[in-house]
């Protein structure tokens, strides 16, 4: 009577949890030893398992215990690594969170095509990783580095295991922070415009040749509308320089070079066919100085705290010449669209920072 009462119940629990499983199974898990994690981090799927979903267990005094939770066929998890018990394959969810394994498939990368040419930046010298996934969705080194200052096709980006990927061709993969997008090739010859997120950049490494740009109306319109509403609120805010021509900028360039030599020129000059002014869409306003105490006055306040409800942003911000390769000037706005310029201001970002590409000298 005792051994019919135990299976009545097994049946009962089955039909709560799924499939056919054994008593011992839905209450715990016997684990003889510690567990032992080997941490090994993916995005996995719960493949169809039951109607209830994949039971979850948690590990209390040397067993995995069921934990009354279950995962839905089709939700995705972050994995943290596995472990064997008893040749049952687990999954760590994190903490003391354990599913089968069987009952999970590693996210395959959707490559978001976008072929770039990118220069790896490490430290000089020595190079980063070239990584291939695995069946399993896990990535492993092929052995290979890419030195500092090479330039590579990419053709695209992909979210594996919550980390952000070129693709170099094939099953060739390194990680995104030490790839910085570029139009230039091996020989510094500038390609086709940079288009990131639907904003054009323009900075060191990425120039727009010697044709392309021109008087832009939609950015024109805008800063009218900024300089009524500066003066609205006691602030001149004449145009001071707007679209330049690729020749206008060579010599300009020339002069500060004359002036004050390659180096210090390239630190506030952009050089020809790389300057923000042959687009149309920079301008500088607010005073003929051009000095960064102008971000200090009342005008200058009011330029950075409001230009972005015009879809402008301060485009060489102070602490951010690294980034952006020039020094700061509080003058010197950019359009980008009211959408991308308000949220470049909320988070406190250098546009090159919020397209996710970095700037370096030429």
């Amino acid at each position: 009577m005792k051994n019919v009462r135990k299976w009545v119940l097994a049946g009962v629990l089955a039909g709560l949890f799924g499939g056919s499983i054994a008593v011992d199974q839905v209450q715990s898990r016997s684990v003889q030893a510690a567990l032992v994690l080997q941490p090994a981090r993916s995005v996995e799927t719960v493949v169809d398992h039951s109607s209830a979903g994949l039971n979850v267990y948690t590990e209390q005094k040397g067993q995995l215990v069921f934990s009354g939770r279950h995962l839905a066929a089709g939700t995705t998890w972050q994995v943290f690594g596995h472990t064997t018990i008893q040749e049952t394959r687990y999954a760590n969810l994190g903490g003391t969170q354990w599913v089968e394994a069987k009952y999970l498939r590693p996210q395959q990368p959707q490559l978001k095509r976008d072929r770039r040419l990118i220069q790896i930046h490490y430290v000089p010298g020595y190079g980063v990783n070239l990584w291939r996934l695995t069946a399993t969705g896990q990535l492993v080194g092929t052995g290979r580095r890419l030195r500092h200052g090479t330039r590579w096709r990419s053709l695209g980006t992909a979210q594996i295991n919550g980390q952000t990927f070129y693709n170099l061709g094939g099953n060739q993969w390194i990680a995104h922070q030490y790839g910085w997008i570029t139009n230039l090739d091996g020989q510094g010859r500038i390609g086709r415009p940079t288009y990131l997120k639907g904003v054009l950049l323009v900075n060191k490494l990425n120039g727009i040749g010697q044709r392309f740009g021109g008087s832009n109306p939609t950015a024109n319109a805008a800063l009218w509308k900024l300089q009524q509403a500066a003066r609205a609120a006691g602030h001149a805010m004449p145009r001071i320089s707007g679209y330049r021509s690729y020749g206008y900028q060579v010599k300009l360039y020339r002069d500060y070079v004359a002036t004050d030599g390659i180096a210090a020129a390239d630190q506030y000059s952009a050089r020809p066919g790389f300057s923000e002014h042959q687009t149309g869409l920079a301008f500088d306003i607010g005073t003929t100085d051009l000095e960064a105490s102008y971000g200090k006055t009342a005008a200058g306040r009011w330029l950075a705290q409001n230009c972005a409800t015009y879809g402008f942003i301060i485009r060489f911000p102070q602490g951010k010449e690294g980034l952006t390769g020039y020094t700061y000037e509080p003058w010197h706005v950019r359009y980008v669209g009211v959408a991308a310029a308000q949220q470049i201001k909320a988070q406190g970002l250098s546009l090159e920072e919020y397209l996710g590409a970095e700037s370096a000298q030429n």
